[in-house]
């Protein structure tokens, strides 16, 4: 389901209304039709992936850790214009 979601997902980040946060989620940033809908569903789907990843891990891992992780590539994967936020919680429109 999340590759269904997938270009809906780039599109709204694209427009601005979607961002991706330091945890590895997705989050409203301006409202659009469906977007709310969609971050939650994405989001829902993102915290059984990392956990699932974290228990791979083993003990050592937490699920959050791997959010964090995996934000850390969002970002660095992201095109121009994609809202994100970095570490300190600050929001930035990657160049």
């Amino acid at each position: 389901r999340m590759s269904d979601r997938l270009p809906t997902l780039v599109a709204l980040r694209q427009h601005g209304a979607l961002g991706e946060n330091n945890r590895g989620f997705t989050e409203v940033r301006r409202e659009a039709p469906g977007a709310s809908a969609l971050s939650s569903a994405e989001n829902r789907a993102r915290e059984i992936v990392y956990a699932a990843i974290a228990k791979q891990q083993g003990g050592g891992v937490s699920a959050e850790q791997v959010g964090r992780a995996r934000a850390r590539q969002i970002a660095a994967q992201s095109p121009a214009g994609t809202w994100l936020q970095a570490e300190s919680g600050q929001w930035y429109q990657k160049e």
